[in-house]
């Protein structure tokens, strides 16, 4: 449970108690459109997101460290203030420090040690192991601590991009699996063998990727498919061993074979370099060209012919002169004549090195004809080298068909082991059907008592979560599911997103799972109706007399005030907001949480 949030600094309007149970973080516009507009904008407002921002940035957030790196927050940095958030977890106290000069530091007191700092990435994996604790049958991806975090800390932001309950995270790594791996973790149901899977489905993709490397290398330099290339390997061997047995009966030295192979490789190497050197030169000539036209491109006539066109059905309109207009272009010109220049230069001194190592081999190759034998046929040189040269060529191809089949053995070993791991992650959950119908028993409960009094708008909502039958390759062998009516609405897709989160948060509450006690909710009832907000602020208020937990949630004042037509159609608030209102923010800089406006 969090417990305080302050500032040695004297950043904040005034220090933040948290309290057990129901947190209300409200804010007061003067003025109605100001206050629709602070929804919509996120961060122009008096500070209820900030609140949640700070808690965020303690808690190791990116995004909000992200958010305060703004310009508009150096303020934070120039006068060196510094945040800090207390908490209780699981009978531990901890106390966070931040300081904003200090972006990758973070120092962190557990009960009455002293302080200690860590950098960003260390203190990740001390906050994992105190809020998201492993076991042999819930466990998730290394470095997923602030993945599992965002869960409890709704920033209105992020959150308002929410059309999937599920899809809590909106970062390009959050992808489907990922999602119904944590979701299952912090539902407290098996989720190690999904863990395992997904590091297969990496090595699997990784052993793809390399096979299609290999494979398109040997496309490219044979033009011939892998099937048709085993079998000419086999026929070329053969020619190469009674080529070898026919050049033998010359019995020809050592250092003459030595010499045929390097100079076989040499020749290799001014093919590349001058099939290098004929692109290059094109390039050049064609960037010549353009260069040497460009500055004549301007038709001088034409461009005066346009520009008295325009004038005359203008008129005043235009601001610009003709010697303008001819100025402007002229330095379009100049802009590309410029990059183009510097890009001649860089070509040229590419073509100048391949001139020179073309040179040098030909002089190398040309030194190592005279040192053979003036009896010795110089077609035996050249039937050694082509030899020595083929005879490699073949052992490459060959090493790299042995590597795609070593591959394909690869793959179908990870293969197999990916469908028993699928296997597995469904016998595990299926031995947790008690506690899937509690969950689903415990969702109903919730959307009952969101549409209490008009429960048949409710009719077809269901959470569920179960193992697939027939898997696609690749599919997770587990699906959850959540259906609303008329999930289209903004309003509808709020309140199905709380609804889902209450059903998350207050399973692991009644179950006792290890797992943060507190959920923070900023934005999150945009849009939602005035008696579903009611009836479930009212559901958590009457939850927190019989469990122990925290819900902290922002809203306008205007959004949870009843008025006359409200109460007439029976929508009423069971406790008393101001008990339960740890901060009441206003639209005067003096009661703002940063104590000024924002410009």
């Amino acid at each position: 449970m969090l417990k305080r949030l302050s500032s040695s600094t004297g950043l904040l309007l005034k220090d933040i108690e948290f309290k057990p149970g129901l947190n209300l973080i409200v804010g007061q516009y003067s003025d109605k459109k100001e206050a629709v507009e602070s929804q919509s904008h996120g961060t122009n407002g008096i500070g209820k997101s900030s609140i949640v921002r700070l808690v965020d940035y303690l808690l190791l957030s990116e995004k909000a460290s992200t958010i305060f790196n703004h310009k508009k927050y150096n303020f934070l940095r120039d006068q060196e203030h510094e945040i800090c958030l207390s908490l209780e977890h699981r009978g531990k106290t901890l106390n966070i420090r931040r300081r904003f000069c200090e972006s990758k530091k973070v120092y962190i007191r557990e009960n009455e040690q002293p302080e200690y700092g860590y950098d960003i990435e260390e203190a990740k994996k001390v906050l994992a192991a105190i809020f998201f604790p492993k076991t042999a049958e819930r466990c998730y991806p290394d470095g997923s601590y602030r993945n599992l975090m965002n869960f409890y800390i709704k920033d209105d932001l992020t959150n308002g991009k929410r059309d999937n309950p599920i899809a809590y995270l909106q970062h390009r790594g959050a992808t489907k699996k990922l999602l119904v791996l944590l979701n299952l973790y912090l539902f407290g149901l098996p989720s190690c063998h999904l863990s395992e899977l997904l590091n297969i489905w990496d090595k699997e993709e990784k052993l793809k990727n390399e096979k299609n490397v290999l494979t398109d290398f040997l496309h490219k330099i044979t033009g011939k498919p892998i099937p048709q290339l085993r079998s000419e390997l086999a026929v070329k061997e053969k020619e190469l061993t009674a080529i070898r047995h026919s050049l033998d009966e010359f019995k020809l030295n050592e250092s003459f074979k030595k010499i045929s192979e390097t100079i076989a490789e040499i020749d290799k190497q001014l093919a590349g370099f001058r099939r290098q050197e004929h692109q290059i030169s094109n390039q050049l000539e064609k960037l010549r060209q353009f260069t040497h036209a460009a500055p004549n491109e301007i038709n001088i006539e034409d461009t005066r012919k346009q520009y008295e066109a325009v004038a005359l059905d203008l008129g005043r309109i235009i601001g610009k002169s003709l010697e303008d207009v001819l100025f402007f272009r002229a330095s379009i010109t100049q802009e590309r004549l410029n990059f183009y220049g510097d890009r001649i230069g860089e070509l040229s001194t590419e073509h100048n090195k391949l001139l020179v190592e073309i040179q040098s081999r030909d002089t190398q190759r040309a030194a190592l004809l005279k040192t053979v034998d003036a009896d010795t046929d110089m077609s035996l040189t050249e039937a050694w080298g082509r030899y020595a040269s083929e005879k490699a060529q073949i052992a490459d191809i060959r090493n790299r068909l042995d590597s795609i089949e070593k591959n394909n053995n690869e793959l179908t070993a990870v293969q197999f082991e990916a469908t028993t791991c699928q296997m597995e992650a469904q016998s595990a959950l299926q031995n947790y059907s008690e506690a899937i119908e509690n969950i689903r028993t415990l969702f109903n409960e919730i959307v009952a008592a969101a549409f209490d009094g008009i429960r048949y708008e409710a009719d077809g909502a269901y959470l569920d979560i179960h193992t697939i039958g027939k898997q696609r390759n690749n599919s997770m062998p587990v699906e959850i599911e959540i259906d609303f009516p008329h999930l289209e609405a903004l309003g509808q897709t709020k309140l199905a997103t709380a609804i889902y989160d209450l059903t998350l948060f207050f399973n692991s509450i009644h179950e006792d799972i290890p797992l943060p006690d507190f959920l923070i909710h900023d934005g999150v009832f945009h849009g939602v109706e005035i008696r579903k907000k009611i009836n479930l602020l009212n559901y958590i208020q009457e939850q927190s007399k019989q469990d122990h937990f925290q819900y902290i949630v922002t809203f306008n004042n205007d959004e949870i005030q009843l008025n006359d037509n409200d109460r007439a159609q029976g929508i009423a608030c069971q406790f008393e907001m101001s008990e339960h209102t740890i901060i009441s923010l206003k639209d005067r800089p003096e009661e703002m949480l940063f104590q000024f406006r924002f410009k």
